[in-house]
């Protein structure tokens, strides 16, 4: 997505979804900058509409939302995912495993890229290595034990000044460990609730879909 997409599609969420890696925390951030919806509710601030004034629905669609837009998911793509899950008691928790278990997602958590698109095209173009083989697909599954590491040619393009800093300050969930020596990265368990930084409320994205 370009930057002013971006920020339009924060704005009009109300809240910071970091679509834009490091941006998103600097001065140039467009929903600090401008703190108001897009168009014509340009007028109403950020977080200050009433409650009351939104329905059910609009509260689970805005929920269903901020999940895709933060993943990067089709609308296709997350309905998929809760056919998956949806005759399943722990739903909810399901549904955040299979997100979070995408390659991409793993690559962004581990500080190898500032955001999910970035770590998306660092995969499609062949940057990536699972189990030391190069894995081209964003969306495929990453099960426990599974290896993430930086294919050894690309180290010198990808690996900035910035970019270490930054992975030396990255705050791992619990779920996965990282070297900062090896650069490589492993899946020691499964995704938790507790590790989702975002504020999603994964219950009131299943019964949007199960409507």
């Amino acid at each position: 997505m370009l930057i002013k997409k971006k920020c339009k599609l924060e704005r009009s969420l109300g809240e910071k979804l970091f679509l834009k890696g490091d941006r998103c925390n600097s001065s140039k951030c467009g929903l600090a900058r401008r703190p108001v919806r897009p168009g014509i509710h340009s007028n109403v601030k950020v977080g200050k509409r009433k409650k009351s004034s939104k329905t059910e629905f609009g509260r689970q669609l805005n929920h269903k939302q901020k999940l895709r837009f933060s993943y990067l998911l089709s609308e296709k793509q997350l309905r998929k995912y809760f056919d998956q899950v949806k005759e399943k008691d722990n739903a909810p928790e399901l549904l955040l495993k299979k997100i979070e278990s995408r390659l991409d997602n793993i690559v962004f958590r581990l500080g190898l890229a500032n955001s999910r698109s970035k770590a998306r095209q660092l995969v499609s173009h062949g940057h990536i290595l699972v189990n030391k083989k190069i894995v081209k697909v964003p969306s495929v599954n990453i099960i426990i034990n599974d290896e993430i590491s930086l294919k050894e040619l690309s180290k010198g393009k990808i690996l900035t000044d910035a970019l270490k800093l930054k992975m030396k300050q990255n705050i791992l969930p619990g779920w996965l460990t990282f070297s900062q020596e090896e650069l490589n990265g492993q899946v020691k368990d499964q995704p938790m609730v507790e590790d989702l930084r975002n504020n999603f409320n994964l219950q009131s994205i299943v019964e949007y879909y199960s409507r």
